[in-house]
């Protein structure tokens, strides 16, 4: 008959590293991550910024993509100095090298999937600490872009897939860095405006008449195709406010947040980065002016889209009189639009973006096993485009 344990039986937690990522990769969401670094404006006596700095906005903090990731693994040595490490570290940079007792072998270098330590004095059989940097921006040569209208163009193939969240399929896309050039049929180029995730805001070229002096438009001759894109794919993350233990319940209580991340050991995530899930939207309807310019801005983070524009009058086409640019402003695009100073009602679906507001300190088990990295993230309620926070 089989005898259970009692207090005093040794339990061994398996808090490893495959474990808990392996549980983020099942219940995490697809976040795009914009990293905080101090502006060059903070004085560096006071850490106070410069209020009018254009770079940040009086923010303090300027804001880009993570697109380095430092990994580590561990591996064996053979009798000819030689460790081999997983398939997935093949195209990876090495750092360093180093053993149980801390020491960096300088000289190792790596060839693909194996790392010569060039030295004889190792020990066949040991374990060494293997650490690799990795290059997060990938690459499209060459591709032919998807016309979605209202010039805006996708670049295909670069969505993260899932199919485990309560049964729910949806598409995640990812970040465009930047295109190297875009040209039509016909071979005339054209100049990308802005991106958007994974479209390319592509306007028609002006041209200007040498005789006259008139302006025409000038629309790209069957597909566009685009080449060297470089793009970010969207990060899996565990933001969760729900079903907490009582640390990170008291953590998140005093640091006054709305959520707690979870993370993996690759990702520095720190105080004052941004991070938007893009598992799913909220809707929300708001009362904006018009302004003298071609652009309006709308007080939130991250629109995924615009459901309706109302005016006193009419209402306004997507596609026809506006488009979503950027990652809150409306540009007019045709005459018919609400006259300078006049108000209209807007409504639109937003990304929950949230702001780092604490790290959780990454502590140890009596086993010596590594708890799961955390952060505390409050839910941002307002936004202002010149401070930057989301600008691609």
């Amino acid at each position: 008959m089989g005898q259970g344990l009692g207090e005093n039986s040794p339990v061994v937690l398996s808090l490893g590293r495959a474990n808990y990522e392996a549980l983020i990769k099942r219940h995490g969401q697809w976040v795009r991550w914009r990293t905080a670094a101090m502006c060059p404006c903070v004085e560096k006596n006071t850490q106070q910024p410069d209020p009018h700095c254009e770079k940040c906005g009086g923010r303090g903090y300027i804001y880009g993509n993570q697109k380095e990731q430092v990994l580590q693994t561990t591996a064996t040595v053979d009798l000819n100095g030689i460790l081999t490490v997983s398939e997935d570290y093949t195209n990876d940079s090495l750092v360093k090298v180093y053993d149980q007792s801390g020491k960096v072998y300088s000289n190792a270098r790596k060839y693909g999937q194996f790392i010569d330590l060039n030295t004889d004095r190792f020990v066949r059989g040991s374990y060494y600490n293997v650490v690799l940097n990795r290059e997060l921006a990938k690459t499209i040569e060459n591709t032919i872009l998807e016309d979605c209208g209202g010039n805006y163009y996708k670049v295909p193939g670069i969505e993260s897939k899932r199919l485990n969240i309560e049964g729910i399929y949806y598409t995640a896309p990812a970040d465009i860095l930047s295109i190297e050039s875009v040209t039509d049929e016909e071979g005339e180029e054209f100049e990308v405006e802005q991106y958007r995730l994974n479209l390319a805001y592509i306007p028609p070229k002006i041209v200007e008449d040498e005789e006259t002096g008139e302006e025409t438009e000038v629309y790209p001759t069957g597909n566009l195709t685009a080449k060297n894109i470089k793009y970010i794919e969207p990060f899996t993350f565990a933001v969760l406010n729900q079903n907490l233990n009582k640390v990170d319940i008291a953590q998140m209580e005093a640091a006054h947040g709305d959520a707690v991340v979870t993370f993996p050991y690759s990702c520095d995530v720190s105080e004052n980065d941004v991070l938007t899930v893009l598992a799913g939207t909220i809707t929300q309807k708001s009362m904006i002016v018009r302004t003298k310019k071609d652009y309006d801005t709308i007080p939130a983070f991250f629109i995924e889209s615009i459901v309706k524009i109302i005016g006193k009058e009419s209402e306004f086409e997507n596609g026809v009189d506006y488009v979503l640019v950027g990652t809150n402003s409306i540009k007019w695009i045709s005459d018919n639009k609400p006259d300078s100073g006049e108000g209209y009602s807007i409504i639109y679906k937003v990304y929950p973006t949230y702001t780092v507001v604490k790290n959780i300190p990454q502590l140890r088990s009596s086993e010596n096993q590594r708890f799961p990295k955390k952060a505390i993230v409050q839910l941002m309620s307002s936004y202002s485009e010149t401070r930057g926070v989301n600008r691609q």
